[in-house]
């Protein structure tokens, strides 16, 4: 038996701190790495997902298509703005949009920060903040240095479509 690992580049080869996984036919990885705060009720909670475009989608297709979804599963899911974003601090910056929602869970309303970018064809990265405290300068901070932080992966920098140029 060969102990060796095999090629994250490997298609269908899934990465994680941990090592990696080849899926079986049929599957996509639409992983999430979740953040969770020490203290949520002043903190809030992180998360970055992986999705695909449907056919012919762009990313404002995408997010036009995500939020249809999120009015529909989250009652009283309330869009209060939507403006471009950026991801990275250094060249290539990937160019994205931001939305900022509320909706209920339970008595409680949480306020919500996405960004979406278009990482490589047709593959989306969704960067959410979400907490129970209104947006303030210290949540806007955090949120800035947390999306200018991001270094995009070797394998991605050499794809067009990733860093945004043809």
């Amino acid at each position: 038996m060969n102990n060796q690992p095999r090629s994250a580049a490997e298609p269908g080869r899934v990465g994680m701190h941990e090592g990696s996984v080849c899926l079986p036919p049929g599957f996509e990885d639409r992983t999430t790495n979740m953040f969770v705060p020490k203290d949520p009720q002043s903190q809030p909670n992180l998360s970055i997902a992986r999705d695909w475009f449907a056919q012919g989608e762009t990313l404002e297709t995408y997010i036009d298509r995500q939020l249809g979804i999120l009015k529909a599963r989250m009652p009283g899911h309330k869009l209060l703005a939507r403006s471009v974003e950026h991801l990275g601090a250094q060249e290539p910056v990937l160019a994205g949009e931001r939305i900022e929602a509320q909706y209920k869970s339970g008595t409680q309303t949480i306020r919500q920060r996405q960004a979406a970018f278009e990482i490589a064809d047709g593959r989306a990265l969704v960067f959410t903040a979400a907490t129970p405290r209104a947006f303030d300068e210290q949540f806007d901070a955090m949120w800035r240095a947390w999306l200018d932080s991001f270094e995009l992966a070797p394998s991605a920098a050499n794809d067009p479509a990733a860093s945004g140029t043809d």
